[in-house]
């Protein structure tokens, strides 16, 4: 037999490699050789190797506690029943008589007193003396009911006065917060309003910008195509200033500044008497003066209407 050095598995027949991957194996003999008895070794392998590796002391304390603590857990335990005692309360029920039937308003009676024959003068005394002191206890303990029902009926009042000053109150302050809100709400839409107005104001002198802008454009346009710069000869630079009336009409036409090419300026003044009138100015305008500005250098010209 051939057993493996790693994993003490055996063969039969020697093997190449093991299961494990060893190729070092131990031969070994089975079976009595002349009568002697087989070891624990070679009889059980795996038991051998497992104590040699684990104390048995230890295993079997290890156990031992195992044991016990399955047997503690096993034990049923008694449950400590708790008692209770609950004390029980007897409420008891006074009736309280009405104050008409306690209360008098006439002349408090005094127990009459019968004498007696065998009682003398100073007993009949003590027993008087003895009824006005009764008569007495009982008219104080009457008397604070009375003050208590009465004091019971000025705070019912009270309570009720001080509910209906509350109900005022809270109609009062709802009252007042709607009206507060409703004052509101007319401040807010006052200033939508107002957003909104100049919103439109604002658009609107946009729109009368942007008409003047294209009116001046058209009007440069109308000038420069009347100027043929094919004739001008030489460079030069000259302003003319002019207005327009409500009909669109070119008025107070007049060089600001001329230039020393005759050609230019002549060529200019040509082109802004030429047309003497043009479609009506807008809103914005409010008779200003404008300039017509030409200027011409080696063949290129710059036109201009501010």
């Amino acid at each position: 037999m051939f057993r493996c050095t790693e994993c003490q598995s055996e063969y039969e027949i020697k093997p190449t490699f093991c299961d494990c991957g060893n190729d070092v194996f131990e031969e070994f003999i089975t079976g009595n050789i002349n009568g002697e008895k087989e070891s624990f070794e070679t009889k059980h392998p795996f038991l051998h190797r497992f104590f040699k590796i684990y104390d048995p002391i230890s295993l079997s304390i290890f156990l031992i506690c195992i044991i016990l603590s399955i047997v503690i857990l096993a034990i049923p335990f008694k449950e400590d029943k708790e008692v209770i005692l609950e004390e029980k309360t007897e409420q008891k029920i006074v009736k309280i008589k009405d104050i008409d039937e306690i209360w008098d308003d006439g002349v408090i009676k005094k127990e009459e007193v019968k004498p007696i024959l065998k009682s003398s003068p100073k007993d009949f005394k003590l027993k008087e003396t003895s009824s006005k002191k009764n008569s007495k206890t009982t008219v104080k303990k009457t008397q604070p009911k009375t003050s208590n029902v009465g004091k019971s009926v000025s705070e019912n009042k009270k309570v009720e006065d001080n509910k209906i000053n509350h109900t005022e109150n809270t109609k009062n302050s709802n009252q007042e917060e709607l009206k507060a809100k409703e004052q509101e709400q007319e401040r807010i839409k006052q200033e939508l309003l107002k957003q909104k107005e100049q919103e439109q104001k604002a658009l609107e002198e946009l729109q009368n910008q942007k008409q003047f802008r294209e009116y001046k454009i058209s009007l440069r346009n109308l000038l420069f195509s009347k100027i043929d710069f094919t004739q001008i000869i030489g460079d030069g630079y000259c302003v003319v200033t002019f207005e327009i009336n409500e009909n669109g009409k070119l008025i107070n036409k007049k060089f600001v500044q001329t230039s020393t090419n005759d050609m230019l300026n002549d060529a200019v003044f040509y082109a802004v008497n030429t047309t003497s009138s043009f479609k009506k100015p807008p809103s914005l305008y409010k008779n200003e003066t404008l300039k017509f500005t030409v200027r011409f250098i080696s063949g290129q010209y710059e036109v201009g209407l501010n």
